[in-house]
């Protein structure tokens, strides 16, 4: 087994950004529980973060976003 097929093993797509990253830049994402979890690289897993954040703030109090969340 050559060292090459070991590093490509250790490659994923990230679930939104589609790009191959190494197993170690990406996170576990699951939305909302019972929903299915999905790998995002650490870049889109903020981005992604910031949004859920935003919407749940939305829906809880039902108060509409003046700017966006930093």
């Amino acid at each position: 087994m050559s060292d090459t097929s070991l590093l490509e093993r250790e490659e994923v797509e990230c679930a939104y950004c589609k790009d191959s990253k190494p197993a170690s830049e990406t996170t576990w994402f699951m939305a909302e529980p019972g929903e299915k979890s999905v790998r995002l690289c650490d870049f889109c897993y903020e981005e992604v973060r910031k949004q859920l954040r935003l919407l749940r703030i939305v829906r809880n109090r039902g108060d509409y976003p003046l700017e966006a969340s930093s």
